[in-house]
């Protein structure tokens, strides 16, 4: 009998908005082990993606207006409402809307810890 290929699921997909260059490649060069990732500088960008694309879950900078994030994150969820949102949030005292739906990090954060909200890493992945 011949031996058969075993069957690899898609990676989940991940929209990371981040304008800075060097978090940005950081949670580029992490997450890539889990996601199939696209990254973005400007809203704009990410407002075109979710629009035409479904994603599995996005990363979202507290640079981008609070307006347009919450756009971009109900476009997501109009494609796949199952969506995992991260807020990457350099103050987390402030107004915390949609608190349900939306995980809110506080910067600095350890990347495992990103991880873990988009339910990919270690402990999510661990099998003995």
């Amino acid at each position: 009998m011949g031996k058969t290929k075993a069957y690899q699921p898609l990676r989940a997909r991940l929209l990371v908005v981040e304008p800075e260059s060097l978090l940005r490649w950081s949670l580029v060069t992490y997450l890539s082990r889990y996601f199939e990732i696209r990254s973005v500088t400007a809203c704009d960008d990410a407002d075109e993606m979710v629009r035409t694309d479904r994603f599995d879950a996005i990363v979202i900078s507290d640079q981008i207006a609070p307006g347009v994030a919450a756009n971009i994150e109900r476009q997501a969820r109009g494609r796949n409402p199952a969506v995992r949102i991260v807020r990457t949030v350099t103050d987390s005292h402030g107004e915390v809307e949609d608190a349900a739906r939306v995980r809110w990090l506080e910067k600095p954060f350890r990347l495992a810890e990103l991880a873990e909200l988009l339910g990919v890493g270690l402990a999510n992945n661990f099998k003995p």
